[in-house]
C-alpha cells in the first residue's frame, strides 16, 4: 500500500487551516494533513514526525514565512517547501527563491486555489522522490560494486562483515543493520556485525549469544523459511513477534533477508529504522545482492570455521548479475573477465573482450566526448593504483552518450596478483539530473538579477523573455496584454514569424491561459486534439506554455512562451515553476507601475486645481476686484456688468478644474460600452445644427459611461469651437481596440500639440483652456493613451488607444 503524501500546513488562520485540510485530503489520493499555527511548534513536528512538503503562509505572528523556510532549510534541506501566501510582491518572490522556495502561491477567492495547489505539492513531492531515488540507485550499486570488489581481495570474514553492514547502513541510511549467522547449535542467531547497535542493545534476549533461531522472531522467520521479509510496520505483523530488544528500542519497521542458499541458509541480513518505512522493489533488490556477494565470498555450504571463510567462489557469481560493468585485468594488462554490463558498455561480446589489451579496448570502444578528450583516456590508462572519476563517452554501439563513473583498485595477490579491477557505472541518469539543477538554478539566478536590477521595466522583460526562451529552447517568449477580445503583443522575444502585434484573443492560446487558474502547456498540438484550434492556425505553435498576469486583482493579460515544433522533451516541473514566477513578477511590476502612474496623476490634479486657484483665477478677481471698486465710485452698470462677467468666468474656471480633478480619479467599475452609442448621446448635447457626425465604424469599450460621455463631448465642443458652422467629425475603431475622433477644421499646429493637454491652454478669448485637459484627464483615468495627429483632411485627429502599463 502507498503511503499517502503527508504534508505540514502552517497556518495562523485556523478556519483556513481546516478548510485547505479539507479540500487536500479529498480525492483517491488526498493527502494526509497536519497543521500548526506556530511556527516553532512547525519546527519541532518536523524534528520528529516524517513530512513530505511544508506549506506555509507569509504573515504569522511574530515571524514570517521566510524565516521558518530558512530554518527548513538549514535543518531539513532540500524538503519540499510551498509559500502559500495572502500577500503577494515582488519583493517576497524574489526573497522566497534566493532563500530556496519550491513554489510560490497566492492565495485567491475560491476553491480552486486548492486544486492548484495540491498539483504544485503533488509535482513537488514527485520531484524530490524522482532525485531521492535516483541517488540513492547510484549509491546502492556503488555499494555493491564495493563489496564485491572487496570480496575479491581475499578479506579475512570480519573485515567482510564490517564492510558489509556499513555499505548497507549508508545506501539505505539505516540506523541499524545487522549480519547474523546460525551457531553450531542450530538454535541461536549469532551477531557477526552491526551498525547502530550499542553493546547493550544488540538484537540478543536475555545474553550476547543472539537471537532464538525460530519463527517466532524476525531473524527465525526469515533463515527458517528462507524467504526475505519487508515490514512497514512491525506492530501489524502476524507471522512472528517483534523480540523484545526491538520493542525497546522503539523499533517500528524491519527488512530482511536470507543470506546462503538452500533451504537452510547460512544467516540473516537485516534492517531496522525507528520511523516508518516502507521499503522500495529496488531497496529489496539491492539486499538481495549484498546477501549473494556474501553468499559467494564465503563459499557458504561447506562446514569449514568462521576464520577459514575467505576464498571468493568465482567471478560470475560475484558481478554477473550486477549492473556495474567490471573488468578484471592480469599483470599484463589484458582483460582476463568482463561481466554483461561493461561488455554492453563498450558494445562487444563479452568473448571478444577477454585476452584484449585495455589499451586497445578503450581507445576503440569508448570514445572520449570533446571536452573531455585524450586527458580522459589517459586517466583510464593510467597504473597509479586506486583511481575514482567521472567520464563522459560516447559508448555501445550506438556511440550512444553517457557519463560513466570510472575506479579501480590493484589486485595484490591470487590469480590476478599484478592486475587490477576495474569498474565503470552508468550514472547518465545522475548527471542529467544535476545538469538540470545547475540550469534550473541559474535560471532562478537570473530572473532575481533582473528582476532586482536597475534596468527600465521594458528592458528587463526582454532580457527575462529571451532567456526564458533559451531556457525552455523554444523560438518565441511574449508578454501580451488582453483587451477587448484582442490579444496585443507589447514585447516578444526571438522569431514570432510574422505574426501580427494584434490577433483576436480568439485566435490566441492565452484566451485558455486567461480563463484557467493555473498554466496551460501544450506539448504537441496536433497530437493533443489542437489541430484544429484557432490558434494553431493562427500562430503555427505546436507547443505552448502560458501563465497569466493579474493587475490590481483583475487579468491584465498573459507571459508565453511557444515554438513551431512540438516540445521534446517536455516541459519539466521547473520551467512550470519559472514560467509561473515570470509571470507574477510581471503582474506585480505593472501593479508598482500604475499605482506610481496614479499618485503621479492625483499630485498632477492637486498641482493643476492649485495653479487654477492661484493663477488662473488671479486675472478674473483682478477684473472683478477692479471693476468693483469703479462701481462703488460712480454707479456705473457698465462696471457691474464688467464684474458679473468675470464672476461667470470664475465659475467655469472653478466648475472645469473640478471636472478635471474628478474625471481623473481611475475607473474602479467600468462597464461594456458602444461608441457608437455614446458619440450620438453625446453630439445631441451640442448646438451645432450645421455640423455633421460620421460614426464610420462602432467598437466595444470598457469603461465609466458618464467620463467617456464627458470625453466625446469635449472633443465635439472643441472641433465646433474651432472650425466652421458646418464642420463634420468623424468617430471610429482603431485595429489594435482602441477608437479616433477627427474633425475637418484647422487642425492643431504640430508645434503646439503637445501643449494643447494643459490646463489653461486656449486659442479662443473665451475658453478656460480645460476642455483638453478634461479629455486627457478622462483618458488617463482609463488607463488609455491620448495622442493627437492631423486628419485625412487637414483638421485634428485624436487618437486613445489601451495603455502599456510599464513599457517604458
Amino acid at each position: 500500500m502507498t503511503e499517502a503524501l503527508r504534508v505540514l500546513h502552517v497556518e495562523d488562520d485556523p478556519d483556513f487551516a481546516e478548510l485547505s485540510a479539507t479540500y487536500l485530503g479529498r480525492g483517491d489520493d488526498g493527502f494526509e494533513v497536519v497543521t500548526e499555527t506556530d511556527p516553532e511548534a512547525a519546527l519541532a513536528r518536523l524534528g520528529r514526525e516524517r513530512v513530505d512538503c511544508v506549506v506555509s503562509d507569509y504573515e504569522m505572528p511574530g515571524t514570517d514565512g521566510l524565516a521558518l523556510l530558512r530554518e527548513v532549510r538549514e535543518r531539513h534541506g532540500d524538503l519540499p517547501f510551498v509559500l502559500f501566501t495572502g500577500k503577494g510582491s515582488e519583493e517576497i518572490a524574489s526573497e522566497a527563491i534566493s532563500a530556496g522556495v519550491t513554489d510560490y502561491l497566492q492565495k485567491e477567492t475560491g476553491t480552486e486555489q486548492f486544486t492548484v495547489l495540491a498539483n504544485r505539492v503533488r509535482n513537488a513531492v514527485s520531484k524530490r522522490r524522482a532525485e531521492s531515488t535516483l541517488r540513492t540507485r547510484v549509491d546502492q550499486q556503488h555499494a555493491l560494486a564495493t563489496l564485491g570488489e572487496l570480496a575479491l581481495t581475499n578479506p579475512p570474514a570480519p573485515e567482510l562483515y564490517d564492510r558489509a553492514v556499513g555499505l548497507v547502513a549508508e545506501a539505505l541510511d539505516a540506523p541499524f543493520v545487522s549480519l547474523l549467522e546460525l551457531d553450531d547449535g542450530g538454535e541461536r542467531l549469532v551477531p557477526r556485525a552491526n551498525v547502530g547497535w550499542s553493546a547493550v542493545e544488540q538484537p540478543a534476549a536475555d545474553d550476547d549469544d543472539g537471537v532464538p533461531a525460530t519463527e517466532e522472531t524476525m531473524a527465525g522467520y526469515i533463515r527458517s523459511r528462507g524467504e526475505a521479509v519487508f515490514l512497514r510496520d512491525l506492530s501489524d505483523e502476524g507471522r512472528f513477534a517483534g523480540h523484545e530488544t526491538l520493542r525497546d528500542v522503539g523499533i517500528v519497521s524491519g527488512a530482511g533477508v536470507p543470506v546462503g542458499r538452500g533451504t537452510k541458509p547460512w544467516g540473516v541480513l537485516l534492517v531496522h529504522t525507528r520511523e516508518l518505512r516502507s521499503f522500495s522493489p529496488e531497496d529489496a533488490t539491492f539486499l538481495r545482492n549484498i546477501a549473494n556477494v556474501l553468499a559467494t565470498a564465503l563459499d557458504i555450504g561447506e562446514p569449514t570455521d568462521v576464520s577459514a571463510r575467505s576464498a571468493p567462489r568465482g567471478l560470475d557469481e560475484v558481478f554477473e548479475l550486477s549492473p556495474v560493468g567490471t573488468f578484471v585485468l592480469d599483470a599484463d594488462g589484458r582483460v582476463a573477465w568482463a561481466n554483461r554490463a561493461v561488455a554492453d558498455y563498450f558494445g562487444l561480446e563479452r568473448d571478444a573482450l577477454v585476452g584484449r589489451e585495455q589499451a586497445d579496448v578503450v581507445r576503440g570502444s569508448l570514445a572520449p566526448a570533446i571536452e573531455d578528450g585524450e586527458g580522459m583516456a589517459a586517466r583510464l590508462l593510467g597504473e597509479e593504483g586506486i583511481e575514482k572519476f567521472e567520464c563522459h563517452v560516447l559508448a555501445g554501439e550506438g556511440r550512444e552518450e553517457r557519463w560513466l563513473q570510472y575506479w579501480s583498485q590493484p589486485v595484490t595477490d591470487g590469480e590476478y596478483a599484478g592486475g587490477r579491477i576495474e569498474h565503470y557505472y552508468d550514472i547518465t541518469d545522475r548527471r542529467t539530473l544535476e545538469a538540470e539543477l545547475e540550469r534550473d538554478l541559474d535560471a532562478l539566478g537570473e530572473l532575481y538579477e533582473v528582476s532586482a536590477s536597475g534596468l527600465p521595466f521594458r528592458e528587463k522583460v526582454e532580457r527575462l523573455l529571451e532567456y526564458g526562451r533559451n531556457h525552455l529552447g523554444v523560438q518565441v517568449g511574449a508578454l501580451n496584454h488582453i483587451h477587448d477580445g484582442r490579444q496585443d503583443t507589447l514585447v516578444a522575444a526571438g522569431d514570432t514569424g510574422g505574426l501580427p502585434r494584434s490577433i483576436p484573443l480568439s485566435d490566441a492560446y492565452c484566451r485558455r491561459t486567461i480563463e484557467s487558474t493555473d498554466l496551460v502547456e501544450i506539448e504537441n498540438a496536433p497530437a493533443e486534439g489542437y489541430g484544429d484550434d484557432p490558434a494553431y492556425g493562427t500562430t503555427g505553435w505546436a507547443c505552448y506554455i502560458g501563465g497569466k498576469v493579474i493587475v490590481d486583482g483583475s487579468p491584465y493579460g498573459t507571459v508565453c512562451f511557444g515554438d513551431s515544433e512540438a516540445k521534446e522533451p517536455t516541459f519539466s516541473d521547473f520551467d512550470r515553476t519559472f514560467v509561473r514566477l515570470l509571470s507574477r513578477w510581471v503582474g506585480y511590476e505593472l501593479d508598482r507601475e500604475r499605482s506610481q502612474r496614479e499618485r503621479a496623476r492625483e499630485n498632477e490634479r492637486l498641482d493643476r486645481f492649485a495653479s487654477v486657484v492661484s493663477h488662473d483665477l488671479r486675472n478674473p478677481l483682478s477684473v472683478a476686484t477692479g471693476y468693483l471698486d469703479v462701481a462703488r465710485e460712480d454707479g456705473s452698470e457698465d462696471a457691474f456688468d464688467r464684474v458679473d462677467a468675470a464672476l461667470d468666468r470664475m465659475d467655469e474656471i472653478i466648475d472645469d478644474a473640478l471636472a478635471t480633478a474628478r474625471l481623473g480619479g481611475r475607473v474602479t467599475d467600468p462597464a461594456t460600452l458602444s461608441l457608437a452609442d455614446l458619440a450620438a448621446e453625446a453630439w445631441a448635447t451640442t448646438d451645432a445644427p450645421d455640423a455633421t457626425l460620421d460614426v464610420r465604424d462602432d467598437a466595444t469599450l470598457s469603461g465609466g459611461e458618464a467620463r467617456v460621455k464627458r470625453l466625446l463631448e469635449n472633443l465635439f465642443r472643441n472641433s465646433i469651437d474651432h472650425g466652421s458652422a458646418d464642420v463634420t467629425v468623424a468617430v471610429g475603431a482603431l485595429d489594435d481596440g482602441g477608437f479616433y475622433v477627427a474633425d475637418d477644421g484647422p487642425g492643431i499646429p504640430e508645434d503646439e500639440r503637445d501643449e494643447v493637454f494643459a490646463g489653461g491652454y486656449t486659442t479662443s478669448e473665451d475658453g478656460t483652456g480645460f476642455g483638453l485637459a478634461i479629455v486627457k484627464a478622462a483618458a488617463e483615468a482609463h488607463g488609455w493613451e491620448v495622442s493627437v495627429t492631423g486628419s485625412e483632411s487637414g483638421g485634428a485627429r485624436f487618437e486613445f488607444r489601451p495603455g502599456t502599463i510599464g513599457m517604458d
